[in-house]
């Protein structure tokens, strides 16, 4: 998809990031639409809508701290003998600009 449809995947994610940024300002509407399709009670939905949005991107980027702190784990966890690169598992090529650019 990344070789052969770039652009589709740029739409679909300027998509996501606007409806992430919508969620973010409509609570009420983001559980109310959500409760029937995940059999998950609205009152339920609304914590963990108050845990889950406040870290939701709405630019793709990864903090560079919290991804030190996946290196470190992963070899903590004994999945790697040292600390992965992060930059070289994951591409930023799609994503917008970031402001100032």
């Amino acid at each position: 998809m990344i070789q052969h449809r770039p652009g589709d995947v740029r739409r679909f994610l300027a998509g996501w990031f606007d409806t992430i940024a919508w969620m973010k300002t409509h609570q009420d509407e983001t559980t109310t639409f959500l409760a029937p399709l995940t059999h998950v009670d609205p009152v339920a939905l609304g914590g963990i809508y108050d845990q889950m949005m406040p870290t939701s991107s709405t630019n793709g980027r990864f903090d560079s701290k919290a991804l030190a702190v996946l290196a470190r784990s992963l070899v903590d966890l004994g999945l790697t003998s040292e600390k992965p690169v992060m930059s070289k598992l994951y591409t930023e090529a799609f994503l917008p600009p970031p402001p100032g650019r």
